[in-house]
């Protein structure tokens, strides 16, 4: 049985992973730690107590890639899990229905009910049953489950020049709809074109004059003239 100890309150709980399927929810309290006893089934192995594996935090493909680069490279391996997941139900052919709803990563797969499937197109009964049931093996993997603490949340990573063309050829998916409501003009396809100021903004700034300024949690600094109608 292997087992997770962490803080709570001020007091040491440690949650174990169990064997045994009748166990499943079962909760017990020993001295000051709590057993929450869960099967392996669900692909919950924390690994002995002082043994972590910091390999699965760290992917060597990264390596040497630019920002974008590794941005892309991340959000294409998320596709890559749901198309792989797909294909081995020989489904391939639901794998756009999964990306317009959102459902990019192997992790999405938890939030998908038989109602959320016919919303999305999939109305065959054994078609569902065949996603729903074997979702749970697939989403057992490492691969999987560390995705999110290895890569980080998927829409940090929507920044980049690679995943603004991807939008763009595809603004009317559903999981778009907010930024095709939202989008003045094209979408960014650089840092720069991001980031960068305007000539006619440039030509307002001076050392002269009253200035509001900010600054972000990633310690950007924003200049705000006070005395122009801007």
């Amino acid at each position: 049985m292997s087992s997770l100890l962490v803080k709570m309150g001020g007091t040491d709980v440690r949650v174990h992973g169990g064997q045994d399927l009748a166990n499943k929810g079962q909760v017990g309290k020993e001295g000051t730690e709590l057993q929450l006893l869960i099967p392996d089934e669900l692909g919950l192995n924390f690994g002995e107590e002082g043994d972590e594996d910091h390999s699965r935090y760290y992917d060597p493909d990264l390596d040497g890639l630019t920002q974008d680069e590794k941005s892309w490279f991340i959000i294409e391996k998320g596709f890559k899990q749901i198309k792989t997941f797909l294909k081995s139900l020989e489904l391939e052919d639901y794998y756009d229905n999964f990306l317009s709803e959102g459902i990019m990563i192997g992790t999405g797969l938890w939030i998908l009910t038989e109602e959320k499937l016919e919303e999305m197109g999939i109305i065959d009964n054994t078609e569902k049953e065949k996603i729903l049931n074997g979702r749970y093996q697939f989403l057992a993997q490492p691969d999987i489950k560390f995705f999110i603490p290895r890569y980080g949340e998927p829409q940090s990573h929507w920044g980049c020049a690679e995943a603004a063309v991807f939008i763009k050829e595809r603004i009317n998916w559903p999981v778009f709809h907010v930024i095709k409501e939202n989008m003045k003009e094209m979408l960014p396809t650089t840092h720069a074109g991001q980031w960068s100021i305007p000539d006619q903004d440039k030509a307002l700034f001076s050392t002269e004059g009253r200035w509001a300024t900010a600054s972000s949690c990633d310690g950007m600094i924003m200049l705000w003239t006070v005395d122009h109608a801007s």
